[in-house]
């Protein structure tokens, strides 16, 4: 359906979805308000059609955010199947790290799932992902760099990785679906 920004529910149709959590290309800024733990609920208009999932929120700002119908049914398609969407197994956070002086951006891993492309290579939680296939990420704190590598490749597909062990300050490397990281 044609999203009405005048109904009280679409602030602005697009809006920038780039964060130190996710990247998404566009997503639709609503003024619908949402309780942590809502991610995934639907944004409806008035006469019940879905417009978009809602996906984040900023309650000071009372500004939420939501992806696109027409952008979300294809990954919940493949969810449906019980496929897993754009994963290497970690938890990743958008972030720069201040070490011995000085910065990295990156992506922190927060998680790292057993048995996943992440654990195969030896990336553990509290590591820093600070390059992947030759490009920086997160120099600005956000997920635009891994996201989009992430959506570009296909589960199996090898990609080379830097990490920062700040627990260690060893700098390693390896690749994912591949090498196991060494110093």
């Amino acid at each position: 359906p044609e999203l009405d920004i005048e109904d009280g529910i679409i602030s602005k149709a697009r809006a920038n979805g780039d964060t130190r959590w996710s990247f998404v290309k566009q997503v639709i800024e609503h003024s619908a308000a949402t309780n942590p733990g809502n991610s995934g609920g639907p944004i409806v208009t008035q006469d019940g059609q879905v417009v978009g999932v809602h996906f984040a929120g900023f309650d000071k700002a009372r500004q939420y955010f939501a992806i696109a119908r027409d952008d979300a049914l294809p990954v919940i398609r493949q969810l449906a199947q019980g496929k897993d969407v754009e994963s290497i197994g970690i938890n990743p956070l958008g972030d720069i790290l201040e070490l011995g002086g000085q910065k990295f951006g990156g992506i922190w891993v927060q998680a790292v799932q057993s048995g996943s492309p992440a654990d195969d290579v030896g990336i553990k939680p509290g590591d820093l992902l600070i390059e992947m296939e030759g490009k920086a990420l997160a120099e600005n704190g956000t997920m635009r760099e891994f996201c989009s590598i992430i959506r570009s490749r296909r589960p199996t597909d090898k990609m080379t990785i830097k990490v920062l062990r700040p627990s260690t300050g060893e700098l390693l490397e390896g690749q994912i679906n591949g090498r196991p990281l060494k110093v």
